[in-house]
């Protein structure tokens, strides 16, 4: 229960920071979550005193966030970068490891023994694409540099996690041959990639034979995609290759298949994008959140002047690993770019870009806690000097990409996108004014689900509103003043319309009271007969003697909402087109009361949806052949037309 507890207790963390986040971006979202994680020493649990077991830790939540990079890389473009990956993401690696590792133990032998110091090197290498991201959402980042970037990212944790086992092994067992060393990387680095590509191709083929037998089997499927990442990282450790590579060999797999089953279920490709979205989303919270939690324990163990130990030899184990991805760069050996003057300035930028995050964490909290049943020396060290290394990482990619990179610019401004989306949406809505009266319940509910559309996109004149809403108020008297007159309805009916929908016009507080006393008092000087009725009729029996005259109340909310329909065209300006839809929209749904009982005609509401997202597709077409879009909002404007088609897709049953 304890443990279920401070689970929980983590996901809140994450939560909290990803809000907060959400309202003030500047701040980079991993350093919200340390300190979201932080902050729960505050809780009366013990989350403080949290040890994790590193073969779980690898397998439950590196294991699904490395098989989740490898199944969206394209196949094409990781064979165009092959060169680039041996040179950055292995060549690189070892070559990091070594330095590093050795200048650790000649600076420091006697707190770094050499499979220390290799071990805490190999920790600090791989470098984390997810958190680059987080850093460079309002800034351009050059594609090719991106590009190496990520599978830099993709595979350097893989032989980080290689290197980091070799040198754990050899501190567990104090002996270690270079031969035998570079045999069992070999080993365990190919032999990963061949075991996950068979098992990979093995369950993805599984998944697109039961595609093709079954039409729906999204509860089956679903779930083999999500423990694929776990299967295989077992088997892979079972037969003593990495179970870390065999994982991401598995996501390839998935992604030179991934055409295939796209083609199969889109509901299901969305399904699945969703849930990974969110998964990957926790794990890389919760590692970040983990590390806030486990602070006040690694500062416990750390006095004062071996902090500032700390600190010095963090950042001279970044300015080492900086220099060399520099270096690295600047030669031949990883293809950068064809521009030579641009080369200086690149190389930089892929210095600056090894941004260390998740699996560095992971490492550190798998470091092993003893060593031949005496506790590992300096383990809080290590935990300490790779959290400084990650927080220099990041703070120095929040200061310097924006110098060095351009701010991000769409091919249009987002206050235009709004408007046409509105617009697009106006366009559908006018379509459906075209249906027959006999459908106008299918029509109003079609109408509502596309006003949802807009609730991100719309600001509404609260006075304008008002104003508006004060003169449909009005109209809407003088039509029942005027049935009445006419015979059309009688007092009982008058007065029942004029006390049902008296609050349901109080759309907002300050006119609650307002145009709720406006109705009463209205029919108070109607005929003193109509106060009769109203005090003999019961509140609770209101709606049922409203659905009695169910007819006759249709009858005068289509009159009702006409004369307020004419009033408001009249009143239409270019300025004012949110103000006046919202106030037709609660008078149209009003009609839906009364036509609760009447069967829909489903085969209509879906075609009436279908036309309506056709109708706002038909709007960007014709704004981007006039010349009043251009091509990158019209795609923007269709994307987010064809995502909201594929909710309501979705949903059918």
């Amino acid at each position: 229960m304890e443990n279920l507890t401070t689970i929980l207790y983590l996901l809140i963390a994450v939560l909290c920071a990803n809000i907060i986040h959400a309202l003030y971006p500047k701040i980079p979202l991993a350093l919200y979550q340390i300190a979201a994680g932080a902050l729960l020493i505050l809780s009366p649990f013990h989350t403080s005193h949290i040890e994790l077991d590193p073969e779980i830790f690898m397998m439950l939540i590196i294991g699904p966030l490395l098989f989740n990079d490898g199944q969206k890389q394209s196949i094409r473009k990781l064979t165009y970068h092959l060169r680039s990956i041996w040179s950055m993401a292995i060549l690189l690696a070892i070559v990091t490891v070594g330095v590093i590792g050795v200048g650790l133990h000649l600076g420091m032998p006697h707190k770094f023994s050499l499979p220390a110091a290799f071990m805490l090197a190999a920790i600090v290498t791989p470098t984390d694409a997810v958190a680059v991201k987080s850093l460079t959402t309002t800034v351009s980042m050059p594609e090719n540099v991106n590009e190496v970037l990520e599978y830099e990212s993709l595979f350097n944790d893989a032989s980080g996690l290689v290197l980091f086992n070799l040198a754990v092994a050899t501190l567990i067992s104090g002996d270690f041959s270079f031969i035998n060393g570079i045999a069992t990387f070999l080993y365990v680095f190919f032999g990963g990639i061949i075991v996950g590509l068979l098992l990979g191709a093995l369950i993805v083929n599984l998944r697109l034979w039961m595609l093709q037998e079954h039409a729906d089997i999204s509860n089956i499927d679903l779930p083999i995609n999500l423990l694929t990442p776990i299967v295989v990282y077992l088997a892979a450790e079972e037969i003593h290759v990495s179970g870390i590579i065999a994982v991401v060999a598995a996501g390839i797999a998935h992604s030179i298949w991934y055409k295939r089953l796209h083609l199969t279920s889109s509901e299901l490709q969305i399904s699945s994008r969703s849930t990974w979205h969110l998964i990957t989303d926790v794990l890389n919270g919760l590692v970040f959140a983990l590390l806030g939690v486990t602070l006040p324990n690694i500062f416990k163990g750390v006095s004062a002047a071996s902090f500032m130990r700390v600190l010095i030899i963090a950042a001279l184990v970044y300015a080492a690993m900086t220099i060399l991805r520099y270096l690295w760069a600047r030669t031949d050996i990883v293809k950068l770019c064809s521009d030579p003057g641009a080369a200086r300035k690149e190389a930089l930028l892929l210095a600056i870009v090894g941004v260390h995050g998740t699996i560095a964490l992971a490492m550190a909290f798998s470091m092993p806690a003893t060593i031949s049943g005496s506790p590992l020396p300096y383990r809080n060290q290590y935990i300490l000097i790779t959290t400084v290394v990650i927080f220099v990482s990041l703070l120095v990619g929040t200061i310097f990409f924006p110098m060095l990179l351009p701010q991000k610019k769409l091919g249009y401004e987002q206050q235009d996108f709004n408007d046409h989306l509105v617009a697009s949406v106006y366009a559908a809505i006018n379509y459906l004014k075209g249906v027959d009266d006999d459908h106008s319940n299918e029509a109003n509910i079609v109408q509502n689900n596309l006003s949802s559309q807009l609730r991100e996109h719309v600001h509404i004149d609260r006075r304008e509103f008002e104003e508006l809403l004060d003169g449909a108020q009005k109209i809407e008297l003088a039509t029942v003043d005027r049935l009445h007159d006419e015979e059309a309805i009688d007092d009982e009916q008058a007065e029942l319309y004029s006390r049902f929908f008296a609050k349901m016009l109080a759309y907002n507080q300050r006119n609650v009271m307002r145009n709720y006393f406006s109705f009463i008092w209205h029919g108070f000087q109607r005929r003193r007969k109509r106060r009769e009725i109203q005090k003999q009729i019961p509140a609770e029996q209101l709606q049922k003697h409203i659905l009695d005259n169910r007819d006759a109340f249709c009858m005068i909310v289509r009159e009702v909402n006409q004369a307020v329909d004419d009033y408001l065209d009249q009143q239409a300006n270019s300025k004012n087109q949110e103000e006046i839809y919202n106030i037709k929209m609660i008078y149209a749904n009003r009609i839906q009361i009364f036509n609760r009982q009447n069967k829909l005609n489903t085969d209509l509401l879906n075609k009436l949806f279908l036309d309506s997202f056709r109708e706002e597709h038909n709007y960007v077409s014709k704004q981007l052949a006039n010349g009043t879009i251009n091509r990158d909002l019209a795609n923007a404007l269709n994307k987010q037309i064809s995502t909201d088609e594929l909710v309501y897709m979705q949903s059918i049953e």
